[in-house]
């Protein structure tokens, strides 16, 4: 985890995360190596083989001898990542996470933040989704009390133990915007709270004339427009500070629709179902107003437009207080109005991309806090997921949580509700004055056209699922890895850089790697496929060859040998010691390499779930896949404003590759 000096203001109810967390969560498992740096720059070069002609790949070849010479830079900068090996818990997390998620600019919906989208509830209405997400919130909070005793076991991957570091992080964090990156806070006293969030919504709205304002705070960012940054508040507010003293003035304040609702007893003990559910209830029946006001549709901006946003919003002391409820809480609820249902066919598609984003602006977006770690969507129609903030999270961890919530719900309310009096749900009330409003109203229209623009294919392909590789002795992962990239290729006839994050969970702090193909073995199987003049069981021979290539990557991987994090590090460590940057990553071949037209990701659960996030390039496809015993759950995302790409389309490429390859290892006869 990034850690980031807080700004002298809020350090009052800002923790940084914890620099050392439980021993047990890590210390079984052993640091990540940093790779020979030889194997790592000749498996670079073997990656480029099949997305570069020859003439370009000589040129690459030569600069990257060079690099990696006895006595040059490279060797000299791996000696440094080895020392930060020797010195520090993990040495490349702490970088990847700040290069890949917070110094990046680009809003956090659909470009960073995956979604989970699981099967439907049985159940329509509002009473039956306060019901569930009562039990999903015991769900939550009992997975929390193992994290916190203990009980939670320790997770292995082919037989080794994986670090567990992650699973205090989830809760009571949240990402800060910044100018230039942002950081995360972590709250180590957990607070006792949640938010919830529906019908989000301004009871009243009183503006003041517009007038000479004082001068900007000495070191403020002076706002758009130019005009003064100062807080134009409701009329009638009587406290420095614009604070609230009285229930007057609380009635001329916006109310959002985030409330506050404790899950805890005095005694310290937890809110039974029973308990939650009547406290749902309180806030249902205190949030029916229509005329809304999304504020957390600001979350959903470019971080640096939302980190100046923030900042006026934060000059307010109610706000301020406000937006610390939101930020400190476990984790966020979103009870959600029902999917807009076209068809059955577009139903799972339109459901995750619900969770993903929330629709629109006219739909659930504005039940959002997209800072935040752990939001969980419950839709009145039975719909539900999860979505979670990348910087702190990442998707094995959160499989985990969902196994743990729905093994919960199986099971009967174990507790009576105690015959005491619950607090009234605190609504958190925010001043709205004319720049935040205006704030409000572009986030608004940018977040409606980055919904529209992105096209989302959910699809269940039925015909067969993961044991069938296991027939033939091939690894299911390799064997769909291979399969899109022949799908790819019978789209848009070439191939592409792609990524494949695995874990690397196995080490102290790891955190993913990208497993980068495809590989020659894949290009000369795919040149094959539809050569008549080959016979099916030299076709056979080149697939297998294929998938077996790429196991051994993702093995390489799994023994922190992969390559793209190595080179990320080599290339930061370059900046840090005060170098320019190196010509091998300026050189053309590392751009095309890194231009990763195809985002996927295997997310294996115990359940039919299907993961879903958006491309990493406007020309790109998000693919993400659980495999099951008899069928795999796939997720397709592209832009629209892209002519070249179409998410449908490779959808139904797809799955006919899947079945000319079943007909490949199985032939009828």
């Amino acid at each position: 985890m990034i850690l980031r000096r807080v700004p002298a203001g809020r350090r009052t109810w800002l923790a940084l995360v914890p620099q050392r967390l439980d021993a047990c969560f890590f210390s079984s498992v052993p640091s990540q190596p940093v790779p020979p740096l030889a194997q790592t720059l000749q498996g670079y070069l073997k990656a480029l083989e099949p997305l570069l002609p020859p003439q370009e790949l000589s040129h690459t070849r030569r600069m990257v001898q060079e690099f990696g010479r006895s006595g040059g830079l490279g060797p000299q900068l791996q000696e440094g990542l080895e020392r930060r090996a020797m010195l520090t818990k993990n040495w490349i997390s702490p970088s990847w996470v700040q290069w890949a998620y917070l110094e990046s600019r680009q809003p956090l919906p659909v470009h960073s933040s995956p979604a989970i989208s699981l099967p439907r509830r049985d159940y329509n209405g509002w009473r039956s989704q306060l019901v569930f997400a009562s039990k999903l919130i015991a769900a939550v909070l009992d997975f929390k009390a193992k994290i916190n005793t203990g009980q939670l076991p320790v997770e292995h991957m082919r037989g080794k133990p994986l670090c567990m570091e992650l699973y205090p992080l989830l809760f009571s964090s949240c990402r800060i915007p910044g100018p230039k990156h942002d950081y995360v806070t972590h709250h180590r006293r957990s607070p006792t709270h949640i938010t919830v969030v529906r019908n989000y919504q301004v009871r009243s709205q009183r503006f003041p004339p517009l007038c000479s304002a004082p001068p900007c705070l000495k070191g403020q960012e002076e706002p758009r427009g130019g005009t003064s940054s100062c807080t134009l508040a409701p009329t009638g507010l009587s406290t420095p500070e614009n604070g609230l003293q009285s229930d007057e003035d609380l009635d001329q304040a916006p109310f959002v629709g985030f409330f506050q609702l404790e899950v805890y007893n005095s005694d310290g003990s937890r809110l039974t179902e029973s308990q939650i559910h009547s406290q749902l209830l309180r806030i249902r029946s205190q949030s029916w107003k229509t005329d809304k006001e999304p504020m957390g549709i600001l979350t959903s901006e470019h971080r640096h437009t939302w980190g100046q946003a923030y900042n006026r919003l934060l000059t307010d002391k109610l706000n301020r207080e406000s937006v610390r409820m939101i930020e400190t809480g476990l984790f966020s609820l979103c009870l959600d109005s029902p999917v807009m249902r076209i068809s059955d066919e577009k139903y799972a598609s339109r459901k995750a991309a619900q969770v993903l984003h929330g629709g629109g602006t006219f739909s659930n977006s504005g039940n959002r806090w997209f800072d935040k770690t752990l939001q969980f969507v419950v839709g009145e129609d039975g719909s539900w997921g999860l979505l979670y903030e990348q910087a702190t999270a990442e998707g094995p961890p959160i499989a985990t949580l969902l196994h743990h919530i729905l093994d919960y719900c199986e099971k009967p309310d174990p507790k009576r509700a105690p015959l005491v009096p619950l607090p009234m749900p605190k609504k958190l009330y925010f001043h709205i004055d004319r720049e935040i409003k205006r704030d409000i109203e572009h986030a608004k229209q940018n977040l409606d056209i980055l919904i529209n623009d992105l096209d989302v294919n959910v699809f269940n392909f039925k015909r067969f699922g993961k044991e069938l590789p296991k027939q033939h002795r091939l690894s299911p992962h390799s064997f769909i890895q291979v399969a899109m990239q022949l799908a790819y290729y019978r789209v848009h006839n070439e191939v592409c850089a792609t990524c494949d994050m695995v874990s690397q969970r196995m080490f102290r702090g790891g955190r993913t790697e990208f497993v980068r193909s495809p590989i020659n073995q894949t290009l000369r199987f795919i040149l094959a496929f539809d050569d008549a003049s080959l016979s099916r069981e030299a076709k056979v021979q080149l697939f297998r060859e294929a998938v077996d290539a790429y196991s051994e990557l993702i093995a390489q991987a799994f023994k922190g040998h992969g390559i793209d994090r190595h080179l990320l590090g080599l290339k930061l460590q370059a900046i840090e010691e005060g170098y320019s940057i190196p010509k091998v990553f300026m050189d053309t071949a590392y751009g095309v390499a890194t231009h990763w037209k195809l985002r996927t990701g295997q997310v294996p659960a115990n359940t039919d779930s299907v993961m879903c996030f958006g491309p990493l390039v406007p020309d790109g496809y998000a693919i993400c896949y659980n495999p099951q015993a008899d069928h795999v759950h796939f997720s397709i995302t592209a832009f629209n404003c892209c002519e070249e790409t179409n998410a449908e389309k490779l959808a139904l490429t797809l799955k006919d590759t899947l079945c000319r390859l079943q007909e490949l290892l199985q032939p009828t006869v």
